[in-house]
């Protein structure tokens, strides 16, 4: 016959696949979890947005010494780092032909002196003549120039003189006020020109930071201006004014300077030393919260940023008022409690599932 009874075989892999079909429908129709939303809480954020800049500490009185002659480096009295104080002798170059032109000139004066008499001399002389007629006026006249030609040559020897003296003074470079002598740039025995910077004396217990400003941000800082001063590898910080900015940009960076004033100085903070400064701009409207930047997005040419509420996405439109690299300051309608979406806002649509959040606090 070829009708056969099912074997048991058969029954047996019947049975197993359905029980196979019943194990996976309940894979097929699980939930997946929402994917957590990253947010922060407006009132989390600073509403006065800080400005941040680079710069260096250096020292508030600073000068770069040179001697005003030229010569060799007979003795420096002064090591790198040691205190001198004001009028102090920093080095001492050869005098010995500055001298030798002083001794010259000492000399020319004594001549000139006595040139001088001999004319006044002779000029007394014509004028008694030239009275009992014995000799004409034109004597009297040559004679007189006689004593004003070396009355000249007096005058102009002493003038030699002293600007001989004052180069022999010269050779000796003095510190212009208490210090620190910062750098020497020659060594002793060395051929010295005049103008070239010989050493840098500071005064690094009173410092000031110089930072860089972008043009954008130029119209945000102005003078008196409080800023924070900070460093990487310490947790101190220091308070200080803006005393200068700048108007004219630097050439090859394109930037503008200006100094901070710093009235009290730290240990931790040296001239050379890498700073931050942190500037509060100009007042903003109390509407005015500060996000990060990647908070915001933008939609038919119109800026949002994206909330949750009730446990539901909501787009906000807002205007955007200043924007940074890493924080942007906007306006809206906020009531400053809300969570603001951080990260993906663009990607979540209006009434989108947000009962997965993250609060990730105030970010710095």
């Amino acid at each position: 016959m070829n009708n056969k009874m099912p074997t048991k075989q058969t029954c047996i892999l019947t049975a197993s696949l359905f029980a196979l079909t019943a194990c996976g429908n309940p894979a097929a129709t699980e939930i997946k979890p929402t994917q957590p939303i990253a947010v922060t809480n407006i009132d989390q954020i600073n509403q006065q947005h800080s400005l941040r800049f680079s710069g260096v500490v250096e020292s508030q009185n600073r000068a770069s010494l040179a001697f005003r002659v030229p010569g060799t480096l007979q003795q420096i009295m002064f090591n790198q780092g040691e205190h001198v104080k004001a009028g102090q002798v920093i080095a001492q170059l050869d005098p010995h032909d500055f001298q030798v032109r002083v001794n010259e000139l000492k000399a020319r004066l004594i001549e000139a002196k006595a040139s001088l008499q001999q004319a006044e001399n002779e000029l007394k002389r014509t004028q008694a003549a030239n009275k009992d007629k014995a000799i004409a006026d034109v004597n009297v006249e040559r004679a007189k120039t006689g004593v004003a030609r070396a009355q000249a040559g007096v005058e102009v020897v002493s003038l030699n003189l002293q600007q001989a003296e004052d180069s022999l003074r010269y050779t000796q470079l003095t510190a212009p006020f208490d210090g620190v002598i910062g750098k020497r740039n020659f060594d002793n025995f060395e051929q010295v020109t005049p103008g070239i910077g010989f050493v840098t004396i500071h005064q690094p217990q009173s410092i000031q930071a110089v930072i860089d400003i972008s043009e954008s941000l130029l119209s945000e800082v102005y003078r008196g201006q409080q800023a924070i001063i900070s460093s990487a590898d310490t947790e101190q910080t220091l308070v200080g004014q803006i005393s200068e900015i700048t108007t004219i940009a630097d050439p090859i960076k394109r930037t503008y300077s200006a100094t901070i004033k710093i009235e009290q100085g730290g240990e931790l903070y040296y001239p050379g030393k890498v700073i931050n400064a942190r500037i509060n701009p100009t007042e903003q409207s109390a509407a005015t919260y500060c996000v990060p930047s990647s908070a915001i997005f933008t939609v038919d040419q119109q800026t949002h940023v994206s909330k949750v509420e009730s446990a539901t996405v909501k787009m906000m439109p807002v205007e955007l008022i200043r924007a940074g690299l890493d924080t942007s300051c906007i306006q809206g309608s906020f009531t400053g409690n809300e969570s603001i979406i951080i990260a993906g806002a663009a990607f979540l649509d209006d009434g989108a599932d947000a009962s997965n959040i993250v609060d990730l606090g105030m970010t710095k």
